[in-house]
């Protein structure tokens, strides 16, 4: 039976809170044996996308948009949109208070302006994806990053908003938040797709730092914090292992004797 391994992005795979724009070679390494040994590796990120540099790498499947898109070899098993009409009331909204907005799906990503200064910041910090300005009509939109330039202006904006969705709020290094429709979580969504795939409890693994890793982190057999993860991720995970920068996630694989 195939063991299922799901790995966040942002801080697990690459960190760049410390300027690591790229995976360390040896993660790349790890992620390359367990696929040849028969393994299922699997993105779970709050990404809407993935970059060129983790399109190359061999992963079986994508959960992204915190849940709101899921994918396994290549086949969409579940997707959740926006729709036009609740994607320009944001848009107003977040306008309104003086912020700016990237919104996407797995195919597109849409701005708000190109050259907004809170778009170059975020930029800066995250990396710069392929979006384009404009506004939605027939894109699937399901996640929205809105930009603030204070936490008054953000938090203002979700008072205007509808209350069931779901809010996940950075106050750094940037003022924003994620916005996404309710229903799955990321962690929620993992669950679901390895039992989708019949693959025992007793087979998952996990790779998180983040406090939105914690639900996925607590759905899987073994989960493992990065070290440079938070302190409630640590508390929580069933191992934690090195930074990203000190080839955590190959030593970790090497210590379950996955690879």
């Amino acid at each position: 039976m195939k063991n299922i391994i799901f790995f966040d992005v942002d801080g697990t795979l690459l960190d760049h809170s410390i300027g690591m724009d790229n995976i360390p070679e040896q993660t790349k390494e790890a992620i390359d044996l367990l696929d040849k040994t028969g393994n299922y590796c699997v993105v779970a990120t709050a990404r809407t996308n993935l970059t060129e540099e983790l399109k190359k790498l061999p992963f079986s499947g994508m959960v992204l948009s915190n849940g709101n898109y899921i994918e396994f070899l290549g086949n969409e098993i579940h997707s959740r949109f926006f729709s036009q009409e609740q994607l320009i009331n944001l848009m107003d909204m977040v306008k309104k208070f003086n912020g700016a907005y990237i919104m996407g799906g797995y195919h597109d990503i849409l701005v708000s302006d190109a050259n907004d200064f809170l778009i170059h910041e975020h930029d800066k910090i995250y990396g710069k994806p392929d979006y384009r300005p404009g506004i939605p009509v027939n894109e699937k939109i399901n996640a929205v990053t809105a930009l603030f330039h204070d936490k008054k202006d953000l938090y203002n904006t979700i008072e205007n908003l509808p209350s069931d969705w779901v809010y996940h709020i950075y106050e750094s290094p940037n003022t924003h938040m994620d916005i996404y429709l309710p229903g799955f979580s990321k962690g929620t969504a993992v669950k679901y797709l390895y039992e989708y795939l019949g693959i025992p409890y007793e087979k998952t693994y996990a790779f998180g730092d983040g406090k939105n890793d914690r639900e996925m982190m607590e759905l899987v057999k073994y989960s493992t914090a990065m070290g440079n993860a938070v302190a409630e991720i640590k508390d929580i995970a069933y191992m934690t292992t090195d930074n990203v920068s000190n080839n955590g996630i190959y030593n970790a694989l090497k210590k379950y004797k996955l690879i």
